[in-house]
């Protein structure tokens, strides 16, 4: 099985699969690249339907919409700051300082990414953030959610609101439990590390 990976544009390079490693007891699929990941970037591994198959010989239901034949994409990244450019070309810079890493995903389907705070240190770490407005861009940039924000400090992400309008974030759910660890216990920058799917 081959795994296309755009690991920073405009490269779009072949990570190669070591092994993946199935867990009936939670029905996940483990991936081990042969490369370590990149820390700090945004990566879009690419499954092919026409490389993976269930044990039936059914190929890979990629988008989960109950039809086999289609390829699996997200986009994930982790890192303690990311420039994420939206549809508009408005570009918003996140920074998290003095404790934690910023776990980000865009599952198949989602519009917006998901960001996840891991390891960050109550009362002293720092997130910050801001947009830059293309030309064509409204100067807002979505974010679906922002979670395991408890005890950072948030005064310095500029967050859309009533009295901001452009040059902020537009975060849809703000969470301070860390609802989803998926990708926690992956150790980037080792060779062989795992990404669960």
């Amino acid at each position: 099985m081959s795994v296309s990976c755009l690991c920073s544009a405009p490269d779009d390079k072949l990570a190669q699969l070591a092994r993946a490693e199935y867990d009936a007891a939670t029905d996940r699929v483990r991936l081990f690249f042969v490369k370590p990941l990149k820390f700090g970037r945004i990566q879009q591994p690419t499954i092919s339907a026409a490389t993976l198959t269930d044990l039936a010989g059914n190929p890979l239901d990629g988008n989960g919409d109950g039809t086999p034949g289609d390829s699996f994409q997200i986009l994930f990244g982790r890192g303690t700051n990311f420039s994420i450019r939206d549809s508009q070309g408005d570009v918003a810079s996140l920074k998290l300082t003095k404790g934690g890493v910023i776990d980000l995903r865009q599952p198949p389907g989602a519009a917006t990414p998901s960001l996840t705070l891991i390891g960050a240190t109550p009362g002293v770490s720092v997130l910050s953030g801001k947009v830059k407005k293309s030309r064509t861009g409204d100067g807002r940039v979505s974010i679906a959610s922002l979670a395991g924000t408890t005890g950072v400090d948030l005064t310095k992400l500029v967050r859309c609101s009533s009295a901001v309008a452009t040059r902020c974030l537009d975060i849809g759910v703000l969470s301070a439990a860390v609802v989803d660890r998926v990708l926690e216990h992956l150790d980037w920058g080792k060779v062989g590390s795992g990404l669960d799917f």
